[in-house]
Parts: structure tokens; sequence; C-alpha cells
């Protein structure tokens, strides 16, 4: 029976889980299932490449030991093989593919979809042993709920100190675990209610590592929400428009389906609007790192440099400049990738903003040091966030030559996309740290081939393949 609003309307949840269960692999376009693929081998170089990192290596210690190993059965850990119940396999995943800031985003919602998106789906889909095509459906279906729930009138759960990734990714994931294993319309929108209790993460959390653990706890919940509604246990039907629900709570209004965009569900996909990230750093610092390259390859040399004023977005601030940890040179690890000076830095000294300038670099080069004394900040008047994370360099050099450089549409947004070239190259710089070149090219088949595949197995089986010799290190 459909659970009904006072106007005869279908609820928010009926509609997301109803689009969750019927989506049809045949009905989406050729292009979105294209993007997916594409956003399915970045997660996966990218969870690889988290498999050797200290928050990677951590959140997987930890697990492990809370958790049960299994001989059979359950879902595998990428990378290490390790099989683990379902949903904490899922925290883990969640944790490897977000936790670099190297993950998709959708700008117009401010949100990294594909870690609680693929974390999920791969979990449930290789316990139920789903084919391809509904491993597909499902990612796709999770992506699209997750753009539309986070996204009403722009970006609107920042600017009151919420992490949407965090927050909205555990419905997404419910959805998508609710399709693969199969649960019928009541105890989908059920799920999607319980989720209204897990759903979770505030952004004044740099300087930790708390942020990183945010998607693999959201993606966890949303796994074991669909479990526990799959048994029967009842959610809250009226979760999103309830005057105590979510968005009343969390955002002081209740969207309307419109502002939802919830009737272009199937007919506008916003899985192919999603960012690839070129440099693993901030959403909000990318359009910098494009800017200072652009600077570089023009000849301004960075010894030239007297002064450097850099415009940022002002809802963008409690990101990248307002932390404390952000002025405390040199930077730690984990809050590097949210600094604007330190990203232009790195672009026009070393000519460089890719993994090993982030996490293997040392923190404390001089030039660097010197370099990043020279920078201030001021509000963007000019924004036009959330359509774009735009970022502008005013330049003094010590000649006394003024130069501007703006960036609106970063290297990986839709207007300048990353090419499948680079999305590959990406994914094999990252993937043959912990494997050979030929079992990374053999793991970027299996995903190119995905619809073809019988049971998900098969991607997990490349994807864990990994050398004896990283296995050890990663441990």
């Amino acid at each position: 029976m459909s659970v009904q609003t006072t106007s005869g309307q279908k609820t928010v949840a009926e509609q997301v889980a109803e689009f969750a269960l019927t989506l049809r692999y045949e009905d989406i376009p050729k292009e979105v299932v294209l993007a997916a693929k594409m956003q399915m081998l970045d997660a996966l170089g990218i969870a690889l490449l988290s498999n050797t990192t200290e928050i990677g290596k951590t959140v997987y210690r930890a697990t492990i030991r809370a958790s049960a190993r299994l001989e059979a059965g359950g879902a595998r850990v990428i990378g290490y093989g390790t099989r683990l119940p379902a949903s904490d396999t899922t925290l883990i995943n969640g944790v490897f593919i977000n936790s670099l800031g190297f993950d998709g985003t959708h700008l117009g919602s401010g949100i990294h979809p594909c870690a609680p998106a693929l974390a999920a789906v791969l979990a449930a889909g290789e316990e139920e042993h789903a084919d391809g095509h509904t491993i597909l459906a499902a990612y796709i279906a999770a992506i699209e709920i997750d753009c539309r729930l986070a996204g009403p009138r722009g970006n609107p759960f920042h600017p009151r100190g919420f992490h949407p990734t965090a927050l909205l990714g555990t419905f997404a994931a419910a959805a998508a675990a609710a399709r693969l294993r199969r649960l019928d319309l009541p105890a989908a929108v059920n799920a999607l209610g319980l989720c209204g209790s897990k759903a979770a993460g505030l952004i004044d959390v740099l300087g930790s590592w708390q942020l990183m653990l945010h998607v693999g706890w959201a993606a966890h919940a949303g796994l074991m929400a669909a479990s526990i509604a799959a048994e029967g246990f009842t959610g809250a039907p009226r979760i999103f428009e309830s005057p105590n629900g979510f968005y009343q709570t969390h955002l002081g209004f209740i969207p309307t389906n419109e502002e939802l965009r919830l009737d272009t569900l199937g007919k506008h996909y916003l899985t192919a609007e999603v960012s690839l990230k070129p440099y693993p750093n901030c959403q909000a610092v990318q359009a910098f790192t494009d800017a200072a390259f652009a600077l570089k390859e023009e000849g301004i040399g960075w010894q030239e440099v007297e002064h450097v004023e850099y415009l940022v977005t002002p809802v963008c601030y409690p990101l990248v400049i307002d932390p404390p940890t952000l002025q405390e040179y040199p930077l730690r690890r984990d809050v590097a990738g949210f600094s604007i000076p330190y990203a232009v830095a790195g672009a026009m000294i070393k000519g460089r903003a890719d993994y090993a300038f982030y996490h293997e670099d040392p923190l404390d080069d001089p030039e660097i040091m010197s370099f990043v004394k020279r920078f201030d900040h001021a509000p963007d008047p000019d924004s036009d966030f959330p359509r774009h994370f735009p970022g502008e360099l005013r330049v003094t050099l010590r000649d006394g030559r003024r130069i501007a450089k703006r960036i609106v549409a970063s290297k990986g947004t839709p207007e300048w996309p990353m090419s499948r070239s680079e999305v590959e190259t990406k994914f094999l710089d990252h993937a043959s740290r912990v494997m050979s070149r030929d079992k990374a090219n053999r793991l970027a088949e299996t995903v190119s081939r995905i619809d073809d595949v019988k049971d998900v197995e098969e991607l997990l089986d490349a994807a864990c393949d990994v050398t004896a010799e990283a296995y050890r290190q990663k441990r």
C-alpha cells in the first residue's frame, strides 16, 4: 500500500525507493552507463591506493578486530580480499574510496556520491551474487537519489555545519542495498525511514581523521538499515516531509518535490554530471590548482611573486579558510588537501599536485614554507556556487605587474572533463602501487565490460588480486 501525504501524493521516500527498485539497465542511456563505469574505475583505483595509507590501514585493523572474518560468503574488502559481513566491508571500502579526497564530486549538491554508492553496491552485490546489469542499475540509482536529496536550493547543508556526503550517502546506500537485496516497496521505504536516525556528519571536524570516516559510516548505516527493514522492522514513513523529520531538523525547511527534482528521475541523469578529480585536494581547491598551473605554463615563476590574493567562495570558508589547523605550517597530511596556498605552491614550485606531493613529499619543504607566507584571502564576489567552485588568483610580481587568473569550471567538471585516457591513467597509477600493471589492466578491463559480468565476484576477484609483497606492507 502506498504511503500518502495529506495531498494524496506519494512521499519522497516512496518515490525514490520505487525508482531504486525498478530502474532497468536497458533504460539507462549509454553515456550514463559509461560515466558510471569511469566513476567505478576511478573509485577502485583510489580504494587500492588507500590500502597503503595510515588512515586506510587503521580503519581496516579496527574493523576486523570488531568483526568476524568469514571463510565464505559476506563481502570482500577491496585490495585486502578479507571476507567480512557486508556491512563491515562497506564501512572499510567507503573510507578507502573517500579518505584521500580524490573521489568524484557532484557540484550542484556539493557531495561525493561515488563512495557511499559503490561501497554499498559492491558489498550487497557480492553477497547477493548480482550480475553487472544489476550492479550498474543499483549504482546509478544511488547516485541519482543522493544528488537529488542533497541539493534542494543549491547546497544548503554546508552553511549549517553539516557534511551532506555523510548525511545523504546513508539514504543512497540504503536504496542501493534495497535494490540488490530485492526488498519490496514497503520494506525499502522502511529502510529509508530508519536512515533518518542514522544520517549524521558535521563539517567542523578538520584537524582529525573524523571526516574521512563519515562516508564509511554512511554506507554502513545504509546497508544495516536495509538489512533490518528486510526482516520486517518499520521506519518512519514520512522521514523527509515530517515537521520533525530530516529536512526540517537539518535545514529549517521542507523542500518540495520540484526542488528535489523527483519528477526528473529516470529522465535526466545527474550521474553524468559528477566531476572526477585530477588532484587529491578539496573540490574548493581544485580551481585554484588549475589557475596555478596556468600561471606556471605562462612563464610566471614563483620567485617573481611578491604577493598572492586568492578569492574564495564565502560558503567554503569553513572548509578552506577557518580551520586553525590550516594556519599552522608545516601542515599535517590529513589537512593539506584543504589548503589553497599549499596547492598553489605545489603547482608553481614543484609543478605537481599529485598523490606523492600530498602524501609522500616533505611537508616542510623550505621553498614552499617561504612561498605560502605571501598569501592573503578575500571573499569572491562573483562566485556562482554551487554551480561551480571557482578560484581566482590575483598575483603581484616583484616588478610591480599584476596578473589575475580565474578558473570557473575546474578540470574534471562537465565543462572540462577528464578524458577516458586520463581517468584510466589515474587508475593505473594508483592500482599499480599494490598490484602488477598486468593485474591493474585486468581490473580496468573487467570494469569496462561489467555489463557482461554474470556475478560481481568476478570484479572483486580482480580488485583483490594484489601482490603478496604489497599485502604484507599493507598490514
